[in-house]
């Protein structure tokens, strides 16, 4: 091992990681908005070729620092000790970040929420995943809790989501009323879909009041929030 052997590694692996940016960079700016492919599939397609550019430089820097194959397979095979001793949660994100990459799961753009965390992916990255919260704050969440946690994607088919107002009310008031009175008050919201329209159920009695529930559905997740606020002052 020389200097120049050491110089050659990390010029090489560079190049190859500076080419994998300008690549994504060249896709996402003058290929994806000229095309019909989703953003989805876009974001996924970016991730393997930056992985594959990625991994072909590392080979790549091997060689041109002079490294034989044969050295490359030792190598191969002492990192895989370390594996077992300290990097096992680092390869294993790195594997769940490739299965995100191909089974989609989640894709950018999503609204997800996971061990406690909700908001807008933003990013799936090599080990961790970015996540928008709604206060604003970005949290990396580690793409193994992606694979092997409890996982729900708000918008994994479709962004139509059903929105809920529960009333409870005294035994002696008319429960059927206040079912249909919910009900034309759920219409006079602009934002709630007409096909499927508002509708109520009535739960039963539970701690000596009346419970129902007003149902409404928006076409669109994101805005949930804000025609929730509606829907219960309605």
């Amino acid at each position: 091992i020389s200097l120049g052997n050491i110089l050659a590694f990390f010029i090489i692996f560079q190049i190859s990681i500076g080419i994998s940016k300008f690549v994504r960079y060249f896709l996402d700016k003058e290929v994806y908005p000229r095309s019909r492919i989703s953003l989805g599939a876009a974001s996924t397609f970016s991730l393997l070729i930056k992985y594959s550019i990625t991994f072909i430089g590392f080979l790549l820097a091997l060689f041109g620092a002079g490294v034989e194959l044969s050295k490359v397979a030792i190598g191969f095979s002492a990192l895989g000790i370390g594996v077992g001793f300290g990097l096992k949660n680092i390869v294993n994100n790195f594997v769940c970040g490739i299965i995100l990459a191909i089974e989609r799961p989640i894709k950018i753009g999503d609204i997800v929420k996971v061990d406690g965390v909700e908001g807008q992916v933003k990013d799936i990255g090599l080990r961790a995943s970015q996540i928008r919260c709604w206060d604003g704050s970005d949290v990396l969440v580690p793409n193994d809790s992606l694979i092997s946690g409890k996982l729900t994607n708000r918008t994994f088919d479709d962004r139509i989501r059903r929105l809920e107002v529960e009333l409870k009310l005294d035994l002696d008031i008319d429960a059927k009323k206040v079912m249909d009175l919910g009900i034309k008050a759920a219409k006079t919201i602009p934002e709630l879909m007409k096909d499927p329209g508002p509708y109520a159920n009535y739960d039963g009695i539970v701690d000596g009041k009346s419970v129902l529930k007003v149902y409404g559905w928006v076409n669109d997740y994101s805005i949930g929030r804000v025609v929730g606020i509606d829907f219960k002052i309605a």
